[in-house]
């Protein structure tokens, strides 16, 4: 099976490098990550490392940058129409992400089976416990908390939490016959919808882990927040159309169950939406970039060793 990876990147500096070594280090079990694409649109130092790590690495890494900001779903619309036509699998990444040793495999092996047409990862934190402020724990142990709480919600089966995550796998076929509207805030459940609309099963991979960092700042954390909400109420006609909408209950059952695990996160959690209205800022697709989140390295994580 041959996999394009794809990976949409504004001002990434901190973070763009440990995701492009990962890629070279993936257990792929006999599959081939036939290229690389960024799509690019950086006013930092990000096309320079991308090319100045594509000019020595064993991955076909192919950037394509632009000089103003597009926003994720162009960014996405890019990969999807320069994806080799021979590619079966397109794993997009989040650049500020580090896949597991194993999870480019792992997505890509659902694929296998023909009535797949979309796989979403299990994004887990890499969580610091030595914050400088109150305010940076605040925000990590809701981050962190969250983060517990929608896991549990998608083991429970699909539903619209099912790719609200920062590491997915679309079938090829799926990917070249899509065009995400430009204005889409929340583009991961989009191509859930789409997949779905089109007769595939989406699935959830627990095993296919994605380490991210937790933000560390509340405003971001409630920017982060205000995104998904938003970007949920946008595409409300999708979720219950293809009634994939969880029910109130068992949202609530499971926070309850994750707060039994980490009664310190549920608190963190409630005081960061207690200051929830104090964040209230127009958003678009092109939201501000969570900048604490950035700079997570290979040293941070489970099963690798940078050696630089």
């Amino acid at each position: 099976m041959r996999i394009s990876i794809g990976i949409p990147t504004y001002n990434e500096q901190d973070s763009i490098l440990a995701l492009l070594k990962a890629l070279e280090m993936q257990h792929l079990n006999g599959y081939e990550i036939a290229e690389v694409i960024v799509s690019d649109d950086s006013s930092d130092a990000t096309p320079t490392i991308v090319k100045d790590f594509a000019s020595k690495s064993m991955l076909s890494i192919v950037l394509l940058h632009h000089d103003e900001r597009r926003g994720a779903a162009s960014a996405w619309n890019e990969i999807f129409a320069n994806a080799s036509s021979k590619s079966d699998v397109i794993v997009l990444y989040d650049a500020d992400v580090i896949p597991a040793r194993d999870a480019t495999m792992l997505l890509a092996s659902s694929m296998e089976d023909e009535h797949v047409g979309l796989t979403a990862a299990n994004p887990m934190p890499a969580y610091n416990s030595k914050m400088r402020s109150y305010g940076q724990r605040i925000a990590a142990k809701a981050s962190v908390f969250n983060s517990s709480w929608l896991r549990r919600v998608r083991l429970l089966g699909i539903n619209q939490y099912i790719a609200m995550g920062r590491a997915m796998a679309v079938r090829s076929s799926i990917a070249k016959a899509t065009r995400i509207p430009s204005s889409t805030i929340a583009i991961d459940l989009y191509m859930q919808c789409i997949t779905l609309e089109m007769g595939y099963e989406v699935r959830y991979r627990d095993d296919a882990i994605v380490w991210f960092k937790p933000v560390e700042s509340i405003e971001e954390f409630i920017s982060q927040v205000r995104r998904a909400v938003v970007g949920h109420r946008e595409l409300a006609h999708l979720i219950d159309r293809l009634n994939i909408r969880l029910p109130l209950k068992s949202m609530v059952v499971e926070g309850l169950k994750a707060s039994k695990d980490d009664p310190l996160g549920l608190l963190m959690l409630a005081l960061a939406y207690m200051l929830y209205p104090f964040y209230m800022k127009p958003i678009d697709s092109r939201w501000s970039v969570a900048r604490s989140s950035k700079g997570l390295s290979l040293n941070d994580v489970e099963g690798y060793i940078d050696n630089k």
